[in-house]
């Protein structure tokens, strides 16, 4: 069995509102779970986690946190040999499967 994609209306199905709604609530859902499970220190970390949406035309939209102030959100996902991991991101990614 072979299978063809239109790359064009693949790239059209993307910027579909019905499409880009369900990716903003799944987003937003992924965002309140990332929000609760961010450690708090100072509150500068949790208070970086957005959804940031594309200006260029594609639809693509994404979860980060961090900033240049809060450099250390690397070391709150992973861990250190120090400390332990908190993956903030990786348990709201896994928060969307269910």
């Amino acid at each position: 069995m072979e299978v063809r994609l239109d790359p064009a209306k693949v790239a059209a199905l993307a910027m579909d509102a019905k499409v880009q709604e369900v990716l903003t609530n799944k987003l937003e859902r992924a965002k309140a779970v990332a929000y609760n499970n961010c450690p708090i220190d100072t509150g500068l970390l949790r208070s970086t986690i957005r959804v940031e949406k594309s200006e260029d035309g594609t639809g693509e939209q994404r979860l980060t946190y961090g900033s240049q102030e809060a450099h250390y959100a690397p070391y709150i996902e992973f861990g250190t040999r120090h400390m332990q991991a908190y993956h903030v991101l990786g348990n709201a990614k896994d928060a969307l499967k269910s």
